[in-house]
Order: C-alpha cells, then structure tokens, then sequence
C-alpha cells in the first residue's frame, strides 16, 4: 500500500516536470521566433539604408506583397461577411461577380489562401472595396 502511494506520488511529481519542461520549451519557442522575426526586420533595414535609389525600389517591391498578406486578416473579413448575414454565394451577387463559382473567390480570401489586393484586377479589388465600406480598411487605402 505505501508502495503504491509512493508510486502514485512520483508518478504526479514526474507529470509536472513534464508540464514545466513542455511550457518552457513552448516558451522558448516563442521567444526565438520573435528573435528571427527581430533579426529580419533589422537585416532589412540594415540592407534598404544601405542601398542606392533603384535596389531600395527594388526591396521595397519585393517586401510589399509580404507586408499586404501581414496586414489582411482573413478571419476579421469572414466575421464582417457573417455579421452582415451574408453567405459567401450572396455576397458574390452583391459584389456582381459574374461566374456561377465566384463565391469561392470569397473562400480563399477569408481562409488566407489568397490575399486580396488593390493591385490585383477585378474581384479583389471590389472585395476590398466592399471590406473598406463596411469599416474593415486592412492597407488604409
């Protein structure tokens, strides 16, 4: 019988180690990816105030596309979509997106699979468009 309340006793002790170890590796974790994220972020500064006129056009080129899918929240754009009480289907209708499928247009916006843009023609532009109406400006256009 002491044996077994012993037992049981290591066993709880041993668990939450285990829970400790878990939670400080978890938070290990975190504080590295904040550090790279830090890192990268000076690396480019470091890189764009060091270059001449048309690199700097260059990074900043490349680093918008990064920045715009930062910036949308797919998930902010669904609730507004669902606060509205729309389906993805009438809110294609209202858009006047035209082709029988567009409401799945909508769907890879509001699962990040594709980020709208102002650039991009058509569709997500008069999404955003339609985002921006309703209180949701993601790229302060």
């Amino acid at each position: 019988m002491v044996e077994e309340k012993d037992l049981e006793a290591r066993m709880i002790e041993a668990k939450d180690k285990l829970r400790i170890a878990k939670e400080e590796i978890l938070d290990l974790a975190r504080s590295s990816q904040a550090e790279k994220f830090d890192f990268y972020l000076a690396r480019i500064n470091d890189a764009f105030q060091g270059a001449l006129v048309n690199r700097r056009k260059y990074i900043l080129e490349r680093l918008e596309p990064v920045v715009k899918l930062v910036l949308f929240d797919p998930q902010m754009a669904r609730d507004i979509r669902e606060k509205k009480g729309y389906s993805r289907q009438k809110l294609a209708d209202i858009l006047r997106f035209s082709k029988v499928n567009d409401h799945q247009c909508i769907a890879t916006y509001e699962r990040g699979v594709v980020t709208p843009t102002l650039l991009s023609r058509g569709k997500g532009k008069v999404y955003l468009e339609w985002l921006k109406g309703e209180g949701y400006n993601p790229y302060d256009i």
